[in-house]
């Protein structure tokens, strides 16, 4: 398993309890102060465990099999006989 599927993994457990814990402060009289103690807080919590995914798995992205990675794309330098890049018509 890659890192970006131990990632992917990772933040839906994340996202799947954050709303399950916010589902039960709404439903549950009982917790009806923490529902006004937290107030717009809840949407910025609910919308959190999205935020921290999509990061995460663009940090941890890995090049799909098939793909050229931008550096690959480029022809390696051409060396002249000192070991230098030939630039054609620069002198060098």
């Amino acid at each position: 398993m890659s890192r970006e599927d131990r990632w992917i993994l990772f933040s839906s457990w994340l996202s799947l309890t954050v709303w399950v814990a916010l589902g039960w402060v709404l439903l549950d009289a009982d917790l009806q102060g923490l529902q006004e103690t937290l107030g717009w807080w809840m949407i910025a919590i609910a919308i959190a465990p999205l935020l921290i995914g999509a990061g995460g798995m663009s940090a941890f992205e890995e090049p799909r099999t098939g793909e050229r990675v931008a550096w690959a794309d480029e022809d390696p330098p051409k060396l002249n006989g000192r070991g230098l890049e030939s630039c054609g018509g620069c002198g060098g």
